[in-house]
Formats: C-alpha cells, sequence, structure tokens
C-alpha cells in the first residue's frame, strides 16, 4: 500500500496537462476529489444529459422546422384575405380622392 501512495506524485507529474485549465489545484485527498468531481459534474454529466434529453428539438430547429407548418396555414390564409381586403381599400381611397378634385377644364 506504501508503494502505491509513494506513486501518486509521480503520476500526476507525469501527465501531460496537469496545470488546470482554471488555476485551481487540488491536494492528493479525497475531499479535493471530491471538490473536483463536484467543480466538472454539470459540465461532463448534467449538460451532455440535457442535451440528450433536448436532441430531437434541437434537431428540428437546426433543420428549419421547429415550427410546426400546419398551425401556420390558418394565418397564412387570413394574411392573404387581409391582403387582398386592404388592396381594395386603397384603390378605393384612391378612386375618392380622384373624385374630390375639381375637374380641370380642357
Amino acid at each position: 500500500m506504501a508503494d502505491e501512495a509513494d506513486a501518486y506524485e509521480p503520476a500526476l507529474a507525469a501527465m501531460p496537462g496537469r496545470a488546470a485549465t482554471d488555476g485551481v489545484t487540488y491536494a492528493p485527498t479525497a475531499d479535493a476529489l471530491k471538490g473536483w468531481i463536484n467543480r466538472y459534474w454539470d459540465q461532463w454529466h448534467e449538460e451532455p444529459i440535457t442535451a440528450l434529453e433536448h436532441r430531437d428539438a434541437i434537431r428540428d430547429q437546426a433543420l428549419g422546422i421547429a415550427y410546426a407548418a400546419d398551425d401556420l396555414d390558418v394565418p397564412a390564409r387570413y394574411e392573404g384575405h387581409l391582403d387582398r381586403k386592404l388592396e381594395r381599400t386603397l384603390a378605393m381611397l384612391f378612386r375618392l380622392r380622384e373624385l374630390r378634385r375639381p375637374a380641370v377644364p380642357g
């Protein structure tokens, strides 16, 4: 067991990228290990699970079908109807404006 405890420091020194990216150094204790796990738990465990739970919605949004096209048919129909109604109203206003102008003898 003593050989294993002595092997910890040389093994850590031999690891590439031993320095933490966040600048925090952890001691070789169980409490430090628990702190290190707690620090990275969300990044390594919770975030991937969240991404997996929402993968269908993410894929749909990435493919451009985040909105149900069937639900947009009714408003699109009304939009076309209102477009034509606005065009008729504007045409009538232009005709009324022309009628208000005094006739120029010519």
